[in-house]
């Protein structure tokens, strides 16, 4: 349900895939965008990393 990072000390993450009230949570930013399908639209609003942010 959830995965810690030994890189971001007491940080839980929670797979979005777990959460029904999608509307209550909005994208801050795409990540491993070097690693996605080329069918994949991304929001050219957000910010974008190829891979997580240290």
């Amino acid at each position: 349900m959830f995965t810690q990072n030994s890189a971001r000390a007491g940080m839980l993450v929670i797979r979005a895939g777990l959460i029904n009230e999608h509307e209550e949570f909005a994208p801050k930013a795409n990540v491993y965008t070097s690693r996605k399908m080329k069918a994949t639209v991304l929001d050219d609003t957000l910010k974008a990393f190829n891979k997580m942010p240290s």
